[in-house]
């Protein structure tokens, strides 16, 4: 439920997911009956509301939002119920301040924080059962940014600012093989960014360099049984940091035909005890991206057609058995066509992983693939 008049603005939101994942072993030559394996129910409650004020050139905004978040689960590896929760608080402003005709500096500022943060959980063999409370957290982010307006169709700016993630109620309890991590910490972040945007011609032309460094970032360890099934995840803190560019041009060519491209090159680097043995850095992720599209519209009617390839991955973490390795790179191709007959009618067609790629998607010492060429096909109606 949205409303929206006068600068005020006020949003109301429920959600529910439920999930349950069945398990088969195959030994012999052949597969055996499903068996339960998991479930898990969550729910999320969400209020936000914000006002805007207009002071003459300049602008300011305030906000305050709450969460409500809980999860019940239940584990056949493990034979435990669980139920957990977390109330989640947050304030924020911005200022928009027109320091000239050419320039403008917004300082953004939010305040987070989560209380009652529980976990309960029942052991179904032994009937004993454990309650453990997460201390609370918060975490004060503000942000300052500046831009430069060459003219009418080109500007510079700059940035830097705080990040801040809580972990999710699952890492912190743990549920069936995730094991809990009452100690885990939330991620926080220093981010800078500098960059450089023009309109030439039909095109839009923008360019950045950034850098970053997460304290706390959160991995995890997945151990697996002898017959390739997963039996422990343990969840843990490192640091992370990243340095990079990106070039971004996008053209239209005429009524129907447009074009975007884009490529980044960075140096992702992970530091921590838990999988390298060592406290240096070591690579992570990819080092460089390229994307492409080219997209066509006539009348009632619009296709799209993308390309990312992903090069000079490595995996996240190393042991004594399986060090730390070069990932072969991905490749990404999507394909969407709309049909849209009316303004408040849309069919669509999306096809992903055009040539049927088999892509490890995972970073880790384990392969996790991609899915093999797939479509949704749909119909939208607005009223």
């Amino acid at each position: 439920l949205q409303y929206d008049k006068d600068g005020l603005k006020a949003n109301v939101s429920y959600g529910t997911q439920e999930k349950s994942y069945d398990q088969s072993k195959f030994a012999k030559g052949s597969w055996s009956a499903k068996s339960p394996y998991s479930w898990r129910k969550g729910h999320n409650t969400n209020i936000d509301l914000q006002k805007t004020f207009d002071m003459g050139e300049n602008k300011l905004l305030v906000g305050a939002g709450y969460q409500k978040e809980d999860m019940d689960l239940l584990s056949s590896s493990k034979n435990n119920n669980s139920t957990y929760q977390r109330d989640n608080y947050s304030v924020y402003a911005s200022y928009d301040w027109k320091v000239s005709d050419k320039s403008n500096l917004i300082f953004n500022a939010r305040e987070t924080w989560a209380t009652g943060c529980d976990g309960y959980q029942k052991d179904n063999k032994t009937g004993n059962s454990k309650y453990t409370h997460n201390d609370n957290l918060s975490k004060f982010t503000p942000e300052l940014q500046y831009i430069y307006k060459v003219n009418d169709d080109s500007s510079f700016y700059a940035k830097i600012g705080k990040s801040f993630r809580l972990p999710n109620l699952t890492q912190i309890f743990g549920n069936g093989n995730m094991n809990p991590a009452l100690d885990l910490k939330p991620e926080q972040g220093t981010h800078y960014e500098i960059g450089y945007k023009s309109n030439i011609g039909k095109g839009n032309l923008r360019f950045a360099v950034f850098n970053y460094k997460i304290k706390d970032s959160i991995d995890a360890d997945v151990k697996y049984d002898k017959d390739g099934f997963i039996d422990e995840v343990d969840y843990f803190n490192e640091d992370v940091k990243n340095t990079g560019v990106e070039l971004s041009y996008a053209i239209k060519h005429d009524d129907n035909w447009s074009t975007r491209w884009g490529a980044t090159y960075q140096n992702p680097k992970a530091q921590n005890i838990h999988n390298y043995g060592d406290m240096d850095w070591h690579q992570i992720y990819n080092k460089y991206q390229l994307q492409g599209a080219v997209d066509y519209t006539q009348s009632k009617f619009a296709a799209s057609m993308s390309v990312n390839f992903v090069g000079d991955r490595m995996s996240t973490r190393a042991s004594i058995t399986k060090p730390q390795r070069e990932i072969k790179p991905q490749c990404f191709t999507d394909l969407h066509f709309t049909y849209a007959p009316e303004k408040n009618q849309k069919a669509f067609l999306h096809i992903n992983n055009i040539f049927d790629r088999l892509d490890i998607t995972s970073n880790s010492t384990s392969n996790f693939y991609s899915l093999g060429r797939n479509f949704m096909i749909g119909y939208e109606y607005s009223f």
